[in-house]
């Protein structure tokens, strides 16, 4: 499974939060759904814009190099509201088709009180 670092929905860069998101999805799927984990690079691939994802080529074949022989990836994106709420859209897609296969959706509320954090999902 070829999982990338989450980008924010504003900027369409990791920044640290999207880093840290998308090494807790590589570790959630590898140890819970034993799958094997890649991690690539598709900033070239794709670009996340107010229309959404798009793929920035139409040749499967520069997306599904060998070196990536995995049918799907999950591709991340996050956003900060001003409520103390973090929203998070994952898509599965299959990286022949280009097809999203599954999309999720959490609002995560959270509080900090010292060094105390407290959260919900949504």
């Amino acid at each position: 499974m070829l999982v990338t670092d989450f980008v924010d929905i504003k900027s369409y860069v990791p920044e640290h939060p999207g880093l840290l998101m998308g090494e807790l999805m590589r570790g959630a799927l590898n140890q819970v759904c034993c799958y094997k984990i890649v991690q690539a690079e598709f900033g070239r691939y794709f670009k996340l814009n107010e229309n959404g994802l798009v793929s920035l080529t139409r040749r499967v074949s520069e997306i599904k190099k060998d070196d990536y022989m995995q049918p799907e990836a999950v591709v991340g994106t996050y956003d900060y509201l001003n409520n103390n709420k973090v929203v998070l859209f994952v898509r599965r897609i299959n990286t022949t088709t280009g097809q999203v296969v599954k999309m999720v959706t959490r609002e995560i509320n959270y509080s900090c009180l010292g060094r105390q954090t407290r959260y919900s999902v949504k």
